[in-house]
Order: structure tokens, then sequence, then C-alpha cells
């Protein structure tokens, strides 16, 4: 999606020529050139690997970003003698704990949910997927 907006955005706004048939050339030429990488089973391997890995990341990088905002503002508080006596949140307690062990588990269980009900679909398609291997 995103690079068909930007070949819009390029051919209308940068280039002057019309979008829409930019849009249809592009669509053209990946049909005819992306059809073997898209049937190649190594190829489709490496996406999903590829977009485990983002999702993974991008979820663990907002699970610190948080813990650790939390975490510089209780060192902030602690340090800064305008701030004492003030009510306001200072740190990390158990709720803070609990929602991370939600998240990671609530991870887990859409992980499950997704694999698990794509798994007849993945065996008729020839993947050769088992709840076995759907389980690893």
């Amino acid at each position: 999606v995103a690079g068909a907006f930007a070949c819009y955005y390029v051919s209308e706004v940068i280039l002057g020529v019309s979008g829409v048939l930019a849009i249809i050339c592009a669509g053209a030429e990946c049909a005819f050139f992306m059809w073997p990488l898209v049937c190649n089973r190594a190829a489709l391997e490496h996406l999903w690997h590829f977009l485990e890995w983002l999702f993974n990341t991008a979820l663990f990088e907002l699970a610190g970003l948080i813990i650790g905002g939390r975490c510089l503002l209780r060192v902030e508080l602690s340090w800064n003698p305008e701030w004492a006596g003030r009510d306001h949140d200072s740190g990390i307690d158990l709720a803070d704990l609990a929602l991370v062990g939600f998240t990671f588990v609530a991870a887990i269980a859409i992980r499950f949910i997704a694999v698990f009900s794509l798994l007849p679909l993945l065996r008729r398609l020839g993947y050769g997927f088992s709840p076995r291997g759907a389980g690893a």
C-alpha cells in the first residue's frame, strides 16, 4: 500500500504525470516480475521471518520505552527537590508488572490463535504444516 501511494504521489506531485496510469503500470510490472518471488518457498519463509522479527522488535521496543520512561520518571523525581511532596506517579509498581505480563501472554495467545486458525489453509496450500510444527 505504501509503495502504491508513493508511486502515485511521485508521479502526480513531483513528475506531473497521471498517478492512476503510473499505478497501473507499476501493478503490471509487479505482476510480471514479482510472480517468481511470490511463488518461491524460501522467499516466503524469509518474508515471514522478517515480519516476525519486525513485529517482535516493535512490541519489545514499545514495552521498553514505556517501562524505561517510568524508571526515568522515578529517578528524576528522587533527585529533584521541587517535586518532593507532590502527588504523582513515581515509577513502576505491581500494576505495571502485571501489565507487562498480560502483554506477553496476550502476544502469545494472539500468535497461537493466528497460527492455528490458519493451519487448515496452510495444509491445503502445500506448506506441509502439522499441529506439532505449528507449535514450534
